[in-house]
């Protein structure tokens, strides 16, 4: 395995306990490798946060292409499994700590906003075909997606939904869920 995806998957384990407060000597430690071998192969925090960013939605991804290839579902069910896609190697992050992203690192913080924003062509071409099947209502899609990436955000970004300790693949199955109660055609 190269050294830069151990790097990550080190990352992920210790961003799960300690959000961005960890630091480059917990991620040198925990590979076991001295800091400056870590540097030489990530130069910045900052960067190693990018390219956590960069795999989770690279995961994310490719989830959503296993879910559209799957014959076995049908198409209402793939729509629904999209819209709630957890990266399932990292379905133990703790979504919740990705507001101190947004607080300490603003790029990264965007970079997540915009990587959300660009990852709809799948998803709109099966929306467009469950509508066209009469499985779903007509809907605006562009208002769909602005709903679901608003939710993402609140869920991400409220401080109050951090202080319950909302599980976000339930909370996110719970929106999807509300929103297609108001969709599926009886």
């Amino acid at each position: 395995m190269r050294l830069e995806i151990k790097i990550i998957n080190s990352t992920i384990d210790i961003f799960r306990e300690k959000g961005v407060k960890f630091t480059m000597d917990d991620i040198a430690n925990k590979l076991g490798v001295s800091k400056r071998t870590l540097y030489e192969n990530i130069n910045s925090k900052e960067v190693l946060l990018s390219l956590l960013v960069d795999e989770v939605f690279d995961s994310i991804k490719q989830q959503g292409q296993e879910i559209i290839a799957d014959n076995s579902i049908d198409d209402l069910d793939k729509l629904k499994r999209l819209l709630t896609i957890i990266p399932t190697s990292y379905n133990t992050i703790d979504y919740t700590k990705i507001h101190e992203i947004k607080k300490f690192y603003p790029n990264i913080y965007e970079k997540i906003i915009n990587r959300l924003d660009i990852c709809w062509d799948p998803t709109e071409i099966l929306i467009n075909k469950c509508i066209k099947d009469g499985v779903i209502k007509k809907v605006n899609l562009n208002l769909m997606k602005s709903v679901l990436i608003g939710s993402i955000r609140i869920l991400i970004e409220d401080d109050n939904l951090h202080k319950e300790k909302l599980d976000y693949k339930d909370t996110m199955r719970n929106i999807v869920d509300i929103m297609f109660d108001g969709l599926v055609i009886k």
